[in-house]
C-alpha cells in the first residue's frame, strides 16, 4: 500500500517538470515555431542541463533564452528549482491554458486539494466507532466501477466547487500543499491500516463512500488522468 501511495507521490510531482520532456518530431514546422522561451536554471545546474535543454528548443525550432540571474525565477516561461536537493521544473504561473481549460499549474492544485480534503477528514474520523457504507445511487456504482475496479476516469464531469483551483496557484504552495497531501495519507496508512480497513469511510462525490484503501488507489488513478491532460496542454 505505501509503495501505492509513493507512485502517487512520483506521478504528481513529476507533472510540474513535463516541460522539458521530448515531443515526437514532426515533418512540419511546430505551429509555435520561432518562439522565445526563457528558462530559469541554477547555476550548478547549468552544465547538466544545457545541452537537454537546447536539443528539446531545437526540436520545437524554439529560440532558446536560459538565464541563471535571480530576476528570471520571477520572468522565465521555466523555472527549474532545487527543491529538496532534486531539480523540479516549474511552469510559470501565468502559462496559458486551452480556452476553458486548466493550466497545468491549475490541474496540479486541484489535484493537491483533492488529496487535503480527504486527508483532513480522514483524520477527523479516525476515532469515530465502526461505520457502515451508505447505498450507492446507481450513478456512484457506475463511477465506482469504472474507475477503482477498470482503472477509466470519465471525463467531462466538472470538479467539485472545495477542489476548484485558484487562477494563478503560487508554484511553492502548490508543491507544499502536495507533499503535505501525501505525507498526511502515508501517516494514515500507518495509523489505520490495517484495522480501520473496511469500517472507516469518506465521501467521494462521485463514487460515494470509500475506505482509505479505496482513496489512495482513486488519488493514483485520479493523478494518472490528470498528468496526460498536462502532457497534451505542454505538448500543445
Amino acid at each position: 500500500m505505501e509503495a501505492t501511495v509513493l507512485c502517487l507521490c512520483a506521478t504528481a510531482l513529476t507533472v510540474l517538470g513535463l516541460a522539458c520532456q521530448r515531443p515526437p518530431r514532426s515533418r512540419t514546422p511546430p505551429a509555435d515555431a520561432g518562439t522565445v522561451v526563457t528558462v530559469y536554471v541554477p547555476p550548478r545546474a547549468i552544465d547538466q542541463l544545457m545541452g537537454r535543454l537546447t536539443r528539446v528548443a531545437a526540436s520545437h525550432q524554439w529560440a532558446l533564452s536560459v538565464r541563471t540571474d535571480s530576476a528570471a525565477v520571477r520572468e522565465a516561461d521555466l523555472v527549474v528549482a532545487d527543491s529538496a536537493g532534486a531539480l523540479v521544473g516549474r511552469l510559470r504561473p501565468g502559462s496559458k491554458a486551452p480556452p476553458g481549460k486548466w493550466s497545468p499549474a491549475q490541474i496540479v492544485h486541484h489535484l493537491a486539494i483533492s488529496l487535503e480534503l480527504s486527508g483532513r477528514t480522514f483524520e477527523a474520523r479516525r476515532g469515530k466507532p465502526p461505520m457502515r457504507r451508505r447505498r450507492r445511487t446507481p450513478r456512484e456504482r457506475l463511477g465506482y466501477f469504472l474507475a477503482l475496479q477498470v482503472g477509466w476516469m470519465p471525463s467531462g464531469r466538472d470538479a467539485p466547487a472545495a477542489t476548484q483551483p485558484a487562477e494563478r496557484p503560487d508554484p511553492r504552495g502548490v508543491e507544499r500543499q502536495l507533499r503535505d497531501g501525501v505525507a498526511r495519507f502515508l501517516s494514515l496508512e500507518r495509523e489505520l491500516l490495517p484495522a480501520r480497513r473496511h469500517d472507516l469511510f469518506v465521501k467521494n462525490p462521485a463514487l460515494g463512500d470509500l475506505t482509505l484503501p479505496e482513496w489512495l488507489r482513486f488519488h493514483v488513478r485520479h493523478c494518472a488522468h490528470h498528468a496526460k491532460q498536462i502532457r497534451a496542454r505542454l505538448a500543445s
